[in-house]
């Protein structure tokens, strides 16, 4: 007959394998999601270290070159396919930091986009491919008035004319 203490440390030893292998297979399903976060590690630490992140494509800190490499796709298919691209942004952005002048940034992103940010950058883009829009009071879901959505839509309501004219 087993003694109290042998058939203890069984059971300890039991429960402990069951919970480390619970605890791989839980790991080995969250394999996508680990990868995801570190990736998304990597690419900041790559961000500051000038290189910016994969999906990074609107941070204030970019210079204009930096924004141009990765913006200037947007003139350029517009230009292709006879599409315009309307570029709207919050002037109440909570999302974006107080000390960055929006309208500034605005303008930065959509000349980004025409192609006159870096000259030595080969790139070709009609410079009405690009639409800005500059919602001063609007937030980022342009939540807090009505009228903030209203010139939003309207906004977008013309673009669309314009494209199935």
């Amino acid at each position: 007959m087993a003694s109290a203490d042998s058939y203890h440390e069984q059971f300890l030893y039991s429960f402990i394998r069951s919970a480390l292998i619970s605890t791989l297979y839980a790991l080995y399903a969250m394999l996508p999601i680990l990868k995801c976060h570190v990736t998304k590690v990597a690419e900041l630490v790559e961000y500051k270290m000038d290189v910016g992140g994969e999906d990074d494509y609107f941070s204030s800190d970019f210079s204009d070159e930096q924004l141009g490499l990765r913006l200037r796709h947007m003139g350029q298919r517009g230009d292709q396919n006879g599409m315009k691209t309307l570029v709207s942004f919050s002037g109440e952005d909570e999302y974006v930091p107080a000390t960055v002048d929006k309208k500034l940034l605005l303008e930065r992103l959509c000349a980004a986009m025409k192609c006159q940010t870096s000259p030595d950058i080969e790139c070709h883009s009609s410079q009405d491919s690009v639409i800005p829009l500059l919602i001063e009071t609007g937030n980022h879901n342009l939540s807090n008035d009505d009228g903030d959505k209203e010139i939003f839509v309207a906004a977008v309501k013309e673009l669309l004319q314009g494209a199935l004219n």
